[in-house]
C-alpha cells in the first residue's frame, strides 16, 4: 500500500471545530460528496458500455447519519429491469457469476483514486471554511 501525505487536515479540523454542529455537517457533506463524484467519474469511465445504462446510473448517495454525512457510489436499482434507470444487471458485470467472469469497474475506480478524492475533500472543507468566514 502506498503512503498518503495530506497537508493540512489538523488546521482545517481545527477551524471546522469552531462552527456550529449544523454547518460543520453542511460542509462535511459536501465534502464526502465531492471526493465521490470523483470516483464516480472514473467508474463511468471504466464501466463496461454496451447500451449505455451502466454508466448513466452510477450515482453519487449521501445520507446524513447521527454522526454524520456517508456519500458512496453506487448503482441506480429502482424501477423494473426494463427502465433506463436500473442497473441491476452491474453487480454481475462487477463480481462476476458462475458463466461470466468479472469485469471490475467500482473497486477499480475507488483503488486509483483515493488520493484524488482526499485531496478534493480538503480542497472542499478549505472553500467551504473561507466562504464560512466572509459570512462572518
Amino acid at each position: 500500500m502506498e503512503e498518503l501525505q495530506i497537508k493540512g487536515l489538523k488546521e482545517l479540523d481545527a477551524r471546522l471545530k469552531k462552527l456550529p454542529d449544523v454547518v460543520q455537517r453542511r460542509i462535511l457533506g459536501a465534502a464526502t460528496a465531492a471526493a465521490a463524484r470523483v470516483v464516480q467519474k472514473s467508474a463511468k469511465s471504466q464501466a463496461p458500455a454496451k447500451t449505455g445504462r451502466l454508466k448513466k446510473n452510477i450515482v453519487v448517495r449521501t445520507k446524513r447519519t447521527r454522526t454524520g454525512t456517508v456519500s458512496r457510489v453506487t448503482l441506480r436499482t429502482k424501477g423494473k429491469g426494463t427502465d433506463p434507470k436500473n442497473a441491476y444487471y452491474g453487480r454481475f458485470v462487477e463480481f462476476g457469476t458462475k458463466k461470466q467472469a468479472a469485469r471490475p469497474f467500482l473497486r477499480p475506480a475507488f483503488d486509483s483514486n483515493v488520493n484524488q478524492a482526499i485531496q478534493t475533500m480538503r480542497k472542499k472543507i478549505a472553500q467551504r471554511l473561507e466562504a464560512e468566514a466572509r459570512k462572518l
